[in-house]
């Protein structure tokens, strides 16, 4: 995560061909500046295909702790090892909002099979970015086709691209850089 490389394609628009979704992750981002630092940290549920999102429905016990910065890099990964994949990523606090300047989650190669069907939610329905009608947005989504599905590869780089508030207390916008893992490893 050190290295930030600026991740330059767009995830497909539409839902990966072939995609069946079998599992649900739904994660929260959260961050916080110590001493100039960022110290990221997220927790999250995986869910059967039959599960549905929705906002504050689970229980605090169903979520996994935050994850402390020393963890962060390798826990950050967002593991698609169950099958198809829908990913829901909430950022947590009044700082911290996805970018509307660029694609929320960009990939660093071109994985346009693999992942797709980027929306914001407005707080009634699912959006493409360019349609998105409120100033900031706190959640996202995006489907993920499992590789045994004949998609190459083990661990695909891409970025989240948010905004956030800096050291100085203004908001800038700002690339994270994890990695999802196509399947876990």
């Amino acid at each position: 995560m050190a290295t930030m490389t600026t991740s330059p394609y767009k995830l497909k628009d539409g839902e990966p061909t072939g995609f069946a979704k079998k599992v649900s992750v739904e994660l929260q981002l959260q961050y916080r500046i110590d001493d100039g630092d960022y110290v990221w940290s997220y927790r999250s549920i995986v869910r059967d295909a039959s599960s549905k999102f929705l906002a504050g429905s689970a229980e605090f016990s169903e979520w996994s702790k935050f994850m402390a910065q020393d963890v962060f890099e390798t826990s950050l990964d967002i593991g698609i090892d169950g099958g198809d994949t829908l990913i829901q990523v909430d950022t947590v606090g009044a700082d911290l909002f996805w970018s509307l300047h660029k694609d929320a989650v960009m990939t660093l190669d071109d994985h346009s099979p693999t992942y797709g069907e980027l929306r914001y939610w407005n707080g009634s329905r699912w959006l493409k970015r360019e349609n998105f009608d409120q100033p900031s947005c706190q959640r996202i989504r995006f489907k993920a086709l499992h590789h045994a599905k004949g998609v190459p590869g083990t661990g695909h780089k891409f970025s989240y691209n948010v905004r956030l508030r800096n050291a100085a207390g203004v908001m800038v916008e700002h690339e994270i850089d994890p990695d999802l893992q196509n399947p876990k490893t």
